[in-house]
């Protein structure tokens, strides 16, 4: 895990998402600049399990994020043939084959994940209640910070699935794991 550093501490969703791809302003038929991208809110720890990022596209709280980046798409193509990343029912995969002690692992690894994140979500939002810089979560052992790697590294394998458009991209997360 990074050590962030908020001196002083960056509170306030930005208008626009950090990745230079979504931040290009489309213009409309009257030629003044829109962004249809709406950047997304913070997801509960609840958004992060095993099923992954594509079984989040239709969730109501995350669908208004998804639909907005397929709109921002579909304006970069005169013709609006682009497919939705995020609705691509070949991309989800399902694990036809695991052991139950493969899947308590895991499912261990995401526990431990959720409650890393929740713990650093409540942090900031304390620290932005107060306007100090937030104290995020402190792991008991090393053996315990290696599980949360081994759930970081599982996330990001299920949520990170789109090179151009990655979870930090679509939501406001700006506190350890994935932001500072």
């Amino acid at each position: 895990m990074s050590i962030c550093i908020n001196s002083p501490p960056y509170y306030g969703q930005p208008a626009s998402s950090p990745c230079q791809l979504l931040t290009i302003p489309v213009s409309d038929l009257s030629g003044y600049p829109v962004s249809p991208f709406a950047y997304g809110p913070t997801p509960d720890a609840s958004f992060f399990n095993i099923r992954g990022i594509y079984s989040q596209r239709f969730v109501p709280p995350y669908q208004a994020t998804f639909d907005s980046l397929y709109t921002y798409i579909q304006s970069l193509d005169p013709c609006g043939n682009r497919p939705d990343p995020f609705n691509n029912l070949t991309n989800e995969s399902y694990v036809k084959h695991m052991s139950q002690s493969q899947q308590r692992n895991y499912e261990n690894q995401l526990r431990l994940f959720r409650k890393v994140y929740e713990y650093n979500y409540r942090a900031y939002l304390a620290g932005q209640a107060q306007n100090l810089p937030p104290i995020y979560y402190t792991f008991a052992s090393s053996s315990e910070l290696t599980q949360f790697n081994a759930g970081l590294s599982l996330v990001l394998k299920l949520y990170d699935v789109n090179a151009l458009y990655p979870i930090q991209c679509l939501f406001w997360i700006p506190f350890p794991p994935f932001g500072c």
